[in-house]
């Protein structure tokens, strides 16, 4: 039995949301309260992030829940 992939949030590769505001992987990762390594592998869609770490996302990025999601 195949397991669908998990639909990825709208993390961009290039971090640009992250860059658009001047934080590094590190100091979004302080805000978020993960790893920076975490960020790392949601910007290169290695993983993503949780429910809890998307709504922390989105308030951090002051910014609508369902704009850093796939829909």
């Amino acid at each position: 039995m195949r397991h669908a992939k998990p639909q990825r949030a709208n993390i961009p590769e290039s971090g640009s949301w992250r860059l658009l505001n001047g934080w590094t992987q590190d100091e979004l990762a302080e805000k978020l309260y993960v790893s920076r390594q975490a960020i790392s592998k949601w910007e290169s869609d290695e993983s993503v992030p949780d429910l809890t770490n998307l709504v922390k996302l989105a308030e951090t990025l002051n910014t609508p829940l369902v704009s850093v999601i796939n829909v």
